[in-house]
């Protein structure tokens, strides 16, 4: 609707952002293309125009905005002040740029999971591990433990597959799933040791952000 039309306006005067090296170890990366600005002032700003919603009942939707959180923590991290707007079909969020140490803590966390992954497999379905956790953190008046059922009952129907769904079961989308996990409960360990540290910065910048009118 008009967000949309009025979205040019927020990243007029901002240029393409200079290449940036990281003080996380071994990672280099150049920040570039049609997302990417940069102002007078040398801070950043990634815009991610997403055309599906952010929000489905109440449960955010995480796994398509992986690798924006990945780069904005990335740019943080190189001391380049990042903001990041997040414009879907529901609603707009704004990602405030974080402390560099804070940034790299995160993406540290994140390179020493992609680390252990490489010399043990790591059986972690990502969209039923996003799905789990959202579901975990969303508003509810419920208790803990039911919420967290909730969540595994949700998760489950992504792992599985379900009759509401026509996407394939995520249990048969990867080689490496299907070795390690036939059924929900094999992957469900795996699921709640990794997928905190995985998501869960995502989750809390998403549920602390401001729209994009500054509106808490």
């Amino acid at each position: 609707g008009a967000e949309w039309q009025e979205w040019p306006e927020q990243s007029l005067h901002w240029a393409a952002p200079s290449t940036t090296t990281s003080p996380v170890p071994t990672l280099q990366a150049t920040l570039g293309g049609p997302g990417w600005h940069l102002n007078e002032q040398g801070e950043i700003l990634q815009t991610l125009l997403r055309p599906g919603v952010l929000m489905k009942k109440q449960v955010l939707q995480l796994h398509p905005l992986l690798t924006t959180w990945a780069q904005h923590l990335m740019a943080n991290a190189c001391g380049r002040s990042c903001t990041t707007h997040l414009l879907c079909l529901d609603q707009a969020k704004v990602l405030s740029p974080l402390a560099a140490d804070q940034a790299s803590e995160q993406l540290m966390a994140l390179l020493e999971a992609y680390r252990q992954a490489w010399q043990t497999p790591m059986p972690v379905p990502g969209r039923t591990a996003c799905e789990w956790l959202a579901q975990k953190h969303k508003p509810s008046k419920s208790d803990a433990d039911k919420l967290t059922q909730q969540a595994h009952r949700q998760a489950k129907a992504i792992f599985m597959g379900s009759r509401f769904s026509t996407r394939e079961p995520e249990r048969l989308s990867a080689p490496m799933i299907r070795r390690h996990a036939n059924d929900y409960n094999q992957a469900k360990g795996s699921i709640e040791t990794w997928a905190p540290q995985l998501y869960l910065g995502l989750i809390q910048a998403l549920q602390g952000s401001s729209d994009a009118d500054g509106e808490a």
